[in-house]
């Protein structure tokens, strides 16, 4: 279980007169801890998984922070909810895919197997010295996705996903980036670097066109945020009539590390 070093914002209290803390979201996975009627847990991700999961901190017995997966039903939120979204698949938002709503201080430097543990085994695992990959290839909301887990000594520092499409003459993808660089902008603050490049100005004053710019290669967004600990980069790009969405994470001290790993995707563009 990953130790963590610092308060979640949102606090929730325990109502059960018991409650499991469990090491994934399902009652079958083992128990971290049972905690007591009143004990306060911080919530650490704002999505609820598998419908009626929250993941939290919480204070071992050993008094030693710790996280895990409480049931919904156990708890009671301190603060408003109406902004919690539920991860449920295909159904669900691009913005509660795993990897964005995961995007909280307890991600960063966790183990192959608390990944694995909500992500599941991989499609593919890749090593280079004591760099090592988890791949995972899915279909998510009319998106091909490509997603990179990169860990340093079994320790996570680097998320990179891929999400690509063949794109009409729909604005769907700039409306995707869109959602992504504000739920990045809300939990990060504006952007370090924040443009919009025409490589081919055919499409520039025909708005209803700027998708289908993008998939020709005319137009491209990118966004990128740079913290004490990390650098996020969002970029919209295509080629062909297809477009691909890049979102990538890294921890600050490993950016040079990190780019002794070569991509991994299924599609790429030059």
């Amino acid at each position: 279980m990953v130790g963590l070093t610092f308060s979640a914002d949102k606090k929730m209290r325990v109502v059960a007169d018991r409650a499991n803390i469990y090491l994934s979201p399902d009652e079958k996975s083992p128990i971290l801890e049972t905690i007591e009627k009143g004990a306060i847990v911080g919530l650490l991700s704002p999505g609820k998984f598998k419908f009626s999961w929250y993941y939290v901190s919480y204070k071992s017995s050993a008094g030693v922070i710790k996280s895990g997966y409480i049931q919904e039903t156990t708890v009671e939120p301190l603060f408003q909810a109406q902004r919690i979204i539920t991860i449920k698949g295909d159904e669900g938002s691009l913005l509660s895919y795993a990897p964005l709503s995961h995007l909280e201080p307890a991600l960063w430097g966790a183990s192959k197997e608390k990944i694995i543990s909500f992500e599941g085994e991989p499609e593919s695992q890749r090593r280079l010295e004591n760099l090592e990959v988890l791949e995972y290839n899915r279909s998510f909301r009319g998106y091909e996705t490509h997603l990179e887990y990169v860990f340093s000594d079994n320790r996570l520092i680097q998320v990179r996903l891929e999400l690509w499409q063949v794109a009409g003459e729909k604005n769907g993808a700039l409306q995707t980036y869109d959602q992504i660089k504000g739920y990045l902008q809300e939990k990060f603050g504006p952007p370090f670097e924040d443009s919009v490049n025409w490589e081919n100005p055919t499409f520039k004053y025909d708005e209803l066109s700027w998708g289908y710019a993008v998939s020709l290669g005319h137009l491209n967004y990118q966004a990128r945020w740079i913290s004490a600990n990390l650098e996020l980069r969002l970029q919209l790009r295509g080629e062909n009539k297809s477009v691909l969405l890049e979102f990538e994470g890294t921890q600050a001290d490993f950016r040079e590390v990190a780019k002794k790993i070569a991509r991994g995707g299924s599609f790429h563009l030059n």
